[in-house]
């Protein structure tokens, strides 16, 4: 009876083991396919790939190895730059980065520090254009999720994203979320980026507070 159990343990560490194996072969399969524009298949192994590192990410061997996050990050990362893979993974940024930063934390080496940082800096360009975008269609509340997602990504990098701050103080104001705007705009003045105008900002927004609180 014992050793039916420990081959059964054995069993269940192989088998999560075997699903970062899985992802990083899908991770490496749509790289190839998107190559060769074949974006049905690389769609494809990239849900094959999240399904498989999400239930690594479970497991209490595999969840403590940092390849497994750094695998995670790589596949989201890469479904948030197909559009047609937007709806199913909306989240597809806040999660490549969340695991790029747990990878950091557990890599006390540095293997492959270059790599995730070019990745996080690619994934903080397109989530700061896309509250552009939103903000100049003014939907602010959906900007102000992007400015969000650039700050986190800069705070995974050791950076601090002093625009980021001061746009969603920007889109919250325009957006009369006045906790959010008075927020941001006292973040970006504490970093000396366009402090005058924050304050001033600020002062307006708290005063207009004050009177709809009467």
């Amino acid at each position: 009876l014992f050793s039916t159990i420990l081959l059964l343990c054995a069993g269940i560490v192989y088998s999560q083991g075997a699903k970062v194996n899985t992802a990083y072969a899908n991770f490496t399969n749509a790289t190839a396919e998107l190559s060769k524009n074949n974006l049905e298949e690389a769609v494809s192994n990239l849900k094959e790939g999240a399904e498989a590192i999400d239930v690594a990410i479970t497991n209490e061997k595999t969840m403590t190895k940092a390849k497994t996050w750094r695998y995670r990050g790589n596949i989201y990362a890469m479904i948030a730059g197909i559009e047609t893979m937007s709806a199913d993974y909306p989240d597809a940024i806040k999660i490549a980065t969340e695991s790029y930063a747990k990878y950091k934390e557990l890599d006390t080496k540095n293997s492959y520090e270059k790599e995730v940082n070019v990745a996080l800096m690619g994934l903080h360009d397109t989530e700061f254009n896309n509250g552009n975008i939103a903000f100049g269609e003014q939907k602010f509340a959906e900007a102000i999720v992007h400015y969000d997602n650039s700050k986190a990504i800069f705070e995974a990098l050791n950076l601090v994203d002093s625009v980021a701050y001061f746009n969603g103080g920007l889109a919250a104001d325009n957006g009369k979320l006045t906790e959010a705007a008075i927020e941001n705009y006292l973040a970006a003045a504490r970093m000396d980026y366009q402090a005058p105008y924050c304050y001033n900002r600020v002062v307006v927004l708290l005063k207009d507070q004050e009177k709809y609180d009467e």
